[in-house]
């Protein structure tokens, strides 16, 4: 059915079996939208959202791209990018992992219980999570924007914390008190 998630998901999949690129509107986790002219490669799953994983023109890196924040997709004429055809190339060996770092990302330390968990498997972890009690584990993650680290942090409800860089710790709590209707005690620069 046109304008449904099944729609896009069949247009990204047929993108992917024909190679072919795919122009979307995008709008990302901090609700930021972009048009983005991706090469579709593998289809991934995670905590119950389809996505694709892509080489993406604009930042001109893999990335994964949510479905069902898709909007406006038009598959393109021509040929995919050579990073893209490498991407095939090598596709058993591609992450499932749904964030894939970039060199300018950021390494935060977090500790979180069982609820959790799932932060720490959304990102790329740089270390083995090393137990910190009974039910708390803290590792570190590479995270690309921690400007949106405050929203991701507060889905937790205190089961996940961070521990450093004291800049992250400082976004995290200045989203907490502004959610609470309250003033930043900082205003945090990155």
């Amino acid at each position: 059915k046109p304008g449904t998630i099944d729609d896009a998901t069949a247009k990204v999949l047929s993108a992917i079996n024909a190679r072919r690129g795919l122009k979307v509107d995008y709008t990302n986790l901090a609700g930021e939208e972009s048009t983005r002219h991706i090469d579709p490669v593998k289809l991934v799953e995670n905590e119950g959202h389809t996505a694709v994983l892509a080489w993406c023109h604009n930042v001109k890196a893999q990335r994964n791209f949510r479905i069902d924040r898709m909007r406006r997709i038009e598959v393109l004429d021509g040929q995919i990018s050579a990073e893209a055809a490498q991407m095939f190339e090598n596709i058993d060996s591609l992450s499932d992992n749904p964030y894939n770092p970039s060199p300018s990302d950021h390494d935060v330390v977090v500790e979180v219980t069982p609820e959790a968990y799932a932060l720490v498997s959304q990102f790329t972890v740089l270390s083995q999570p090393k137990k910190v009690s009974d039910s708390t584990v803290r590792a570190t993650i590479k995270v690309g924007r921690l400007e949106n680290l405050g929203k991701l942090i507060a889905r937790y409800g205190g089961a996940a914390r961070v521990i450093e860089p004291k800049v992250a710790r400082d976004i995290v709590r200045d989203y907490a008190l502004a959610s609470l209707g309250r003033e930043p005690l900082v205003q945090s620069k990155m």
